[in-house]
């Protein structure tokens, strides 16, 4: 019995010095989240060589969107209205200038009209101030004049006369009172008449020639404003290109805030926007050579080269449908001008490898301003 419990003593104080030595095991041992010399050795071996890898890759690939040479234009009224008519078809090639769309504007057009009557009104009074009174009106007011005068003192004949009669008893006061009367108003128009006559031997005044320049002014300006109108019913291409998209049809009602009318852009050469993951950035270089491959034409590559280079960091511009892709990190903008081919069309997916290296165009003084 107690040799049973003295082994029993020994195996209890071997196992205390046993959990004893595990104890202070692990208060001597290393922390198991720092990292052991060796784990560092080899983190930094695989770091060079990643390192070393992504320095000696040859290109760098981003998703991008076909656009026409210059971007797409969205082309807009200025003025809210109903379609009256729509000029174009999708894929049609217009040049500058040209009418694309009309919204209604009969109430405008009347308008116009309206101006040019005006002003040519306005302009015929101004010049007829301006160059005075035609010879025959000044000999026709000369005239009326010297009728005036002759019939002013035919009067003041017969007024003198009959009161001379009146005082012999040969005429009734009535009759003196009514000739004298007549005198004074034959007087008054004569008297009217010499005036009339100087008036336009003066010529008009200058008060009258500026009154009436004035009025010219403001009746061209109303037709200048009357025109302007009108043009705001009127949507003309900007730029030589191709239809892309006409968004309304006519009778519908357009108004600014139904986004754009159509979409207008210049097809004869087509560009890629291309997303640069941030961690590449600084890698691709004005004159990079480039390639760019489409889903629908899995083998052809499409020639081109950068043009321009972002100049700000922004949100991705294309998304694939890679559920595991990442939306959230930044991208800086390339532009690739791609050699002629009518097989890609404007916003059409694809994904672009630009060569990596060092080129002759600064990246200070990368592209022609067509990035934003």
């Amino acid at each position: 019995m107690k040799a049973r419990l003295v082994w029993i003593q020994i195996l209890w104080g071997m196992g205390a010095l046993a959990l004893a030595a595990q104890i202070f095991g692990a208060l001597l041992a290393p922390s198991p989240t720092q990292a052991r010399d060796s784990e560092r050795q080899r983190a930094t071996r695989d770091a060079r060589q990643v390192s070393t890898d992504r320095a000696s890759e040859p290109q760098v690939s981003g998703n991008g969107v076909i656009e026409p040479a210059g971007g797409e234009i969205r082309l807009a009224a200025s003025v809210n209205g109903v379609i009256r008519r729509i000029l174009v078809q999708e894929g049609q090639s217009v040049e500058s200038g040209a009418i694309l769309m009309e919204l209604e504007n009969q109430d405008e057009a009347a308008s116009v009209a309206m101006g040019v009557a005006e002003v040519e009104a306005r302009r015929w009074d101004f010049l007829r101030l301006r160059r005075g009174n035609r010879k025959e009106e000044l000999l026709a007011a000369a005239a009326d004049s010297a009728q005036a005068l002759a019939r002013a003192r035919m009067s003041l004949d017969l007024a003198t006369r009959t009161e001379k009669l009146r005082e012999l008893g040969g005429s009734t006061p009535e009759e003196s009172e009514r000739f004298a009367r007549q005198a004074e108003m034959d007087d008054a128009a004569k008297a009217r008449a010499e005036i009339r006559y100087q008036e336009l031997a003066a010529g008009a005044r200058i008060e009258e020639i500026e009154k009436a320049r004035a009025e010219l002014e403001a009746a061209r300006a109303r037709h200048e404003r009357a025109e302007v109108l009108l043009a705001h019913t009127v949507v003309r291409a900007p730029i030589a290109g191709e239809i892309l998209q006409i968004r309304l049809k006519p009778g519908e009602y357009y108004a600014a805030t139904s986004g754009p009318l159509l979409l207008l852009g210049d097809t004869r050469s087509l560009r890629v926007r291309v997303d640069i993951d941030e961690r590449d950035v600084g890698r691709v270089m004005c004159g990079a050579r480039a390639e760019v491959r489409a889903s629908a034409y899995p083998d052809v590559a499409f020639p081109g080269s950068v043009i321009d280079i972002g100049r700000r960091m922004g949100r991705k511009n294309v998304r694939s449908d890679d559920p595991v892709e990442r939306n959230d990190t930044k991208i800086q903008e390339a532009l690739v001008a791609l050699d002629p081919t009518d097989k890609l069309v404007v916003g059409q997916r694809v994904i672009a490898r630009l060569t990596v290296g060092t080129f002759a165009a600064p990246r200070l003084n990368c592209g022609s301003g067509q990035a934003p």
